[in-house]
């Protein structure tokens, strides 16, 4: 919270100077610490002195006394950890959940430019929309599988014993989420149709969208094909 308020001071400031705003994001971001408050070999100190003390507790009649130590113990390596991690750090993990599933959605969609007042026509009857859905959810999936399975029969590299092929087809389908790129190059091919432009950055969201979902789905399955497979001892 202390790098918020004269972050949000900085922005505000740059954003009404008429420099671009992410200039405040790139200053604030300089500025914070990434740096540990104490040394690893004192944090395994810390933790080696900690878990010994609670190990030599002895539960005696006196709950309460006993709980009360364990508790100061508890509260030594709450602080020990505290202090390995950087202020950097924790600001990473405090946002990653609101960039991920809040901020790059909604800059994704602002900034795809979308025109709908240029649609003429349905863009699912068009066949530059299916041909661009087909591409990203089909097309690069299959490219990335047939050059694995083409890799691992003539043995350019092997698979990994911990990854099975329901990981290689997750991750396959991971690439079709091409936003950025996609985009791009619609955006360099029909510079001159703005309808077809529009068409072409839909068919791109929906592609990522299904070429996401698909990829969670089979990255879900090989997580729990890799859980039965160590309660079966296969």
């Amino acid at each position: 919270m202390f790098f918020v308020f004269p972050g949000i001071i900085l922005w505000f400031f740059i954003l009404s100077s008429g420099v671009h705003a992410t200039i405040a994001g790139v200053i604030v971001a300089a500025i914070i610490p990434a740096t540990k408050r104490i040394d690893l070999r004192d944090f395994f100190e810390i933790g080696k002195k900690s878990l010994n003390d609670i190990a030599e507790l002895e539960l005696d009649p006196d709950e309460v006394s006993c709980y009360n130590r364990v508790v100061a113990q508890v509260y030594a390596l709450e602080k020990g950890f505290q202090n390995i991690r950087t202020p950097l750090n924790i600001i990473e993990h405090k946002l990653i959940g609101w960039v991920a599933y809040l901020i790059v959605p909604i800059f994704t969609i602002a900034n795809s430019g979308i025109n709908f007042f240029t649609l003429g026509t349905n863009p699912f009857t068009s066949r530059l929309f299916w041909g661009i859905i087909l591409g990203l959810v089909l097309g690069k999936p299959i490219g990335v599988m047939v050059v694995t399975l083409i890799g691992i029969k003539t043995k350019l590299f092997v698979k990994p014993d911990n990854v099975n092929w329901y990981h290689i087809y997750g991750m396959s389908f991971l690439r079709g989420i091409g936003f950025t790129m996609s985009i791009f190059l619609a955006g360099i091919t029909f510079y001159s149709d703005l309808e077809q432009l529009s068409i072409a950055k839909i068919a791109v969201l929906f592609g990522s969208v299904i070429s996401g979902i698909t990829a969670f789905v089979l990255l879900k399955i090989s997580v729990k094909k890799i859980r039965s497979e160590r309660k079966t001892g296969v």
